[in-house]
């Protein structure tokens, strides 16, 4: 039956009569288990992440990176746009770092004094991506002077910049809470297919290259599991999660430091430990984090990356130590005490096994991010001592560490974290650093070395070029020869090109692609995982309902330019206007779907 609206009728009648909750199909599912050294689906098909790093929610910003530049004729910085991004270029899933502090936040985290320690930034300097590249989103966190004349929250909103990132607040828009923002960015990823998966990269925002431990002196180990409890009880939910895109934890990001110098991460077995030794033992404590997140949340992997220092004994170290390679590798890639004390997850109340959702994860880098880090290239990078490389790498860097837990069909990896510049950067903003020839070229054979090994080729045997390969290698990964490619998971970092150590796959205009890295990495991505579809509401005022209120917002909007977003509100069929297109959809959603 075809019904005809005036618009002013229309709007009258539903402001007093009509509204609706968005309704989610959503679907029980068990989430992604371990069986031997892959990941696989309900049904025992494999499944590989080969993913992206996207930092920000452990920052004192609080927000994804990259939302603070200006729009331009021929880009706005939208989240949606960036998550879009990451699909288009054939990701299938997205690390999102968070910092403890910023879970906790009450306001946004550059707001919010209580949650942020390093308090509210106020000069301009503060906000200027040239002095400062992670503090620069103040555009979107209370609109900023130099930012095309953006000055409030209403303002910088209804540019239809980043819509769902904000609410409405006694007549005027507020930024939400990291936390809540966050809920936005996964409930997006999900809608398009890319799965998340949640890191604690550090208690205080923005200090993990100093933190060793998952814990400090103002947040003990008990609020750190609770918080992660409170995070993965939070993601079954559909209200946070329609989707399920949430399918892991990353425990903690890089357990670090020699524990007998600098109170670092140890590995240790459970027996015969001193009360300081105990709380510096990084594997029982993500025994009992492991325990607790999946008595709430059972869907969930649950990811353990590694230390610093370990021994194969797996029990505390002692001596002085060494710089050989046989003491430390990478930052959180040290899994030699896996072999001698395994990570138990226990069982469930109706004593089902937990060990199923276990995945080892580790981070490896180049000898130029040691070096831009201000440290000395690990032993395997120097030719001097290995004059085979980077064929020692296999032998020397990964097995010995981590990769004997895949070799051996024992359990998955997750590379976490890998990147490098693999160019010589001239150009600010991404003029961080100065390489030279032989570095860039040790990287670039780092890469490949890397990607190979993470396919399969666990002796380096094939040919390691310093361009990128046409084509991934097909090898057997276990013991199943009918699935080839499997591989071993991965997420780049990172996306935009913040780091200082890695720029991004993002170029410095955090808009077009670096091909330099993304033509290394595009070979060995992986198929999408299977989504979960969801009706989306045209809610515009954000307060729960498609009704009077969004009808009038979206009227206010009617062929107003959408400043180069595909995401602008009140476009959504994402063709770049607000036209009667948009009504049609608008009108379709009014009701229970």
């Amino acid at each position: 039956m075809t019904q005809t609206f005036t618009i002013g009728a229309l709007v009258a009648t539903i402001s007093l009569s009509l509204s609706a909750h968005a309704q989610y199909s959503y679907s029980n599912e068990v989430g992604l288990t371990a069986f031997g050294n892959q990941i696989v689906d309900q049904n025992g098909n494999n499944v590989r992440l080969t993913g992206v790093n996207w930092s920000g929610f452990e920052t004192p910003i609080g927000i994804v990176t990259g939302l603070y530049l200006a729009p331009t004729a021929t880009f706005s910085p939208d989240f949606r746009d960036y998550l879009e991004n990451i699909k288009t270029l054939g990701f299938n899933c997205v690390r999102l770092p968070w910092s403890y502090a910023n879970m906790n936040c009450s306001e946004p985290a550059a707001q919010d004094e209580g949650c942020n320690s390093n308090g509210p930034c106020t000069t301009t300097d503060c906000y200027d991506f040239s002095v400062c590249p992670e503090c620069a989103d103040k555009s979107y966190i209370q609109g900023a002077d130099n930012q095309k004349n953006l000055k409030t929250d209403s303002d910088f909103y209804n540019q239809q910049l980043n819509a769902p990132l904000f609410r409405l607040v006694s007549g005027a828009y507020k930024a939400k809470t990291p936390l809540e923002c966050m809920d936005e960015v996964i409930k997006y990823a999900g809608s398009i297919g890319l799965k998340v998966i949640l890191d604690n990269h550090c208690i205080k925002s923005g200090a993990f290259a100093s933190q060793p431990l998952w814990y400090t002196n103002d947040v003990t180990q008990q609020q750190w599991i609770d918080q992660w409890v409170l995070l993965a009880d939070r993601y079954k939910n559909e209200t946070y999660d329609p989707h399920h895109a949430v399918i892991a934890c990353d425990l903690f990001n890089e357990p670090k430091m020699d524990p007998r110098t600098a109170g670092g991460s140890a590995w240790a077995t459970a027996e015969g430990l001193t009360d300081a030794q105990a709380k510096q033992a990084w594997n029982l404590a993500a025994e009992a984090c492991g325990k607790a997140i999946l008595a709430v949340n059972s869907r969930l992997l649950i990811m353990v990356e590694g230390t610093q220092w370990a021994n194969p004994t797996a029990v505390f170290p002692t001596g002085s130590g060494s710089a050989n390679g046989n003491d430390y590798t990478n930052w959180g890639a040290n899994l030699m005490g896996a072999a001698v004390a395994p990570i138990d997850l226990g069982v469930s109340d109706l004593g089902v096994s937990y060990q199923n959702k276990l995945v080892y994860s580790i981070h490896d880098y180049p000898g130029t991010a040691q070096t831009l880090s201000g440290g000395d290239p690990l032993p395997w990078f120097k030719k001097k001592l290995y004059p085979n490389y980077p064929y020692n790498l296999a032998d020397v860097a990964w097995e010995p560490f981590w990769g004997y837990l895949v070799e051996n069909n024992t359990a998955p990896i997750f590379v976490g974290e890998f990147g490098s510049w693999l160019q010589k950067p001239q150009l600010l903003p991404c003029g961080y650093v100065t390489l030279d020839d032989e570095q860039v070229k040790s990287d670039k054979q780092w890469v490949n070395s890397l990607l190979h090994y993470m396919q399969g080729d666990w002796n380096l045997a094939e040919t390691i070029n310093e361009t990128p390969d046409s084509q991934a290698i097909s090898v057997t990964v276990g013991d199943d020869p009918l699935k080839l490619k499997k591989g071993i998971s991965f997420c780049w970092f990172g996306f935009t090109p913040n780091s200082n150590d890695t720029g991004g796959i993002l170029d410095c205009d955090f808009s077009t692609t670096d091909d330099t890295k993304y033509n290394y990495i595009k070979p060995y991505l992986a198929d999408m995982l299977p989504s979960y579809q969801t009706a989306l509401a045209s809610d515009m005022n954000g307060d729960g309902f498609v009704r009077g209120e969004d009808m009038v917002i979206f009227l206010s909007l009617w062929r107003l330019n959408t400043g180069g977003s595909r995401f602008s509100r009140g476009d959504f069929n994402h063709d770049g206007f607000r036209d009667g297109a948009d009504l049609v959809i608008l009108l379709g959603r009014w009701r229970s779907e």
